[in-house]
């Protein structure tokens, strides 16, 4: 198995990074993030760049599920 390590500016989900973290804090704090939750921090044209990776990655590293498995 290769594992590559991201670092620097070759970090392509640096962008993502700060959304991330402020979706899993929306998340964990309400239950639920929606792009209106977002609107204090991030800019619109940023938030529709950026937020359905973003918002996958959050749900993503809190194991987070939409539905029962």
């Amino acid at each position: 198995m290769i594992v590559l390590k991201i670092e620097g500016d070759n970090n392509n989900f640096a962008p993502h990074d700060e959304m991330i973290k402020t979706i899993m804090a929306v998340l964990k704090e309400k239950g639920e993030c929606t792009e209106n939750d977002l609107k204090a921090k991030f800019s619109s044209e940023t938030i529709e760049q950026h937020w359905p990776l973003s918002y996958a990655l959050a749900k993503a590293k809190l194991n987070w599920l939409d539905g029962e498995v």
